[in-house]
C-alpha cells in the first residue's frame, strides 16, 4: 500500500486549499495556497503538509505562528476533502509536519464531533546536530515510523469498503462566505523572557 503514497516538493498548489478558498464565492479565481512540502495518497487525496522555516525566522518566537495557522488550515482542508470523498469514517485524519530550525513538531487532526477540529501535537522533536546529540536521533526516528503507521491506517480506511460499520456522520465544513474578509488582529502574544 505504501507505493499509493507520493512525496509532492515545495510549493505545489494544494488542492484543498484551492477548494476552500473557490468555496467561497468571492474568492473564485484564487488559487490555493502552497506548502512548502505535502504527501499525497491515491494520487490526488492529500493526506500530510509541511512547512519548514530556518531558525531565525521571524515567526519562529510568536506564540501564535503564522506557518502554524497556514498547517492547521491545510490540514483541515484536506481532511474535509477526504471526509466528501469517503464519508466521516472514524480513525480518518490528516498530518502535518512544521519544521522550524533544529525542532521539529507533528501535528495531526481528526473530526471525531461534528464541527470541531482537534489538532494535536504528537510529537515535539529536537534533531540531533552534533555527535553528543546522536542518542536524541532515536526518538525522531519513532515519531516518523509512526506518523508513517498513522498514514498506513488512514490509507486502509479509504480503502475499507464498511462504509456503513465505520462511518460517523457525513458532517463536513462548508465555509461560508462573508461579504469582506474579516482580520482579527492579535496583540500581545510575545512568549515570556
Amino acid at each position: 500500500m505504501n507505493n499509493a503514497i507520493k512525496f509532492k516538493r515545495a510549493n505545489s498548489e494544494s488542492l484543498a486549499s484551492k477548494s476552500r478558498r473557490n468555496s467561497n464565492k468571492e474568492n473564485e479565481n484564487l488559487k490555493g495556497k502552497k506548502p512548502d512540502f505535502k504527501l499525497v495518497m491515491n494520487v490526488v487525496d492529500e493526506i500530510l503538509f509541511g512547512e519548514v522555516k530556518p531558525p531565525k525566522s521571524k515567526n519562529s518566537t510568536l506564540l501564535l505562528n503564522k506557518d502554524l495557522v497556514k498547517l492547521a488550515n491545510f490540514q483541515a482542508g484536506s481532511l474535509d476533502e477526504l471526509i466528501k470523498k469517503y464519508g466521516n469514517r472514524t480513525g480518518l485524519a490528516s498530518f502535518g509536519i512544521w519544521i522550524c530550525g533544529e525542532r521539529i513538531y507533528i501535528y495531526d487532526m481528526d473530526l471525531n464531533y461534528d464541527g470541531i477540529y482537534k489538532m494535536t501535537l504528537t510529537s515535539n522533536l529536537i534533531v540531533p546536530t552534533s555527535q553528543t546529540q546522536f542518542v536524541s536521533l532515536i526518538p525522531v526516528l519513532e515519531a516518523f515510523y509512526n506518523i508513517k503507521d498513522r498514514i498506513s491506517n488512514v490509507l486502509e480506511i479509504t480503502h475499507d469498503n464498511l462504509l456503513d460499520s465505520t462511518s460517523r456522520s457525513m458532517y463536513g465544513r462548508k465555509p461560508t462566505s462573508s461579504p469582506k474578509p474579516v482580520k482579527i488582529p492579535i496583540i500581545g502574544l510575545q512568549p515570556k523572557k
